[in-house]
């Protein structure tokens, strides 16, 4: 999916595949790592990005906020997760 979508970033059903990879906990830092090394092509994929923001591991929603914002800037849920991370010392 990583790769069609870096040929073609129309691919919906390629997205789609990453999308639905989110809501598999083994493969979610995978697949926000590849979501956001893909950039712009993966704006669709921020809605379902956005509740890991408060995933209960603190690594996830680092992980979640850092590729909303490597297809996004700004966005705002994503550099308040950032913030609360920093303030906790996590």
């Amino acid at each position: 999916a990583e790769a069609l979508l870096r040929i073609d970033p129309s691919q919906a059903a390629a997205l789609k595949l990453l999308t639905d990879a989110l809501g598999d906990p083994a493969q979610l830092p995978t697949t926000l790592k590849i979501l956001g090394g893909l950039g712009k092509a993966a704006k669709g994929a921020i809605p379902p990005m956005e509740p890991i923001l408060a995933y209960a591991d603190p690594a996830v929603h680092y992980a979640a906020a850092d590729a909303i914002l490597k297809i996004e800037r700004p966005h705002a849920a994503s550099v308040a997760t950032l913030v609360k991370l920093v303030e906790a010392g996590e």
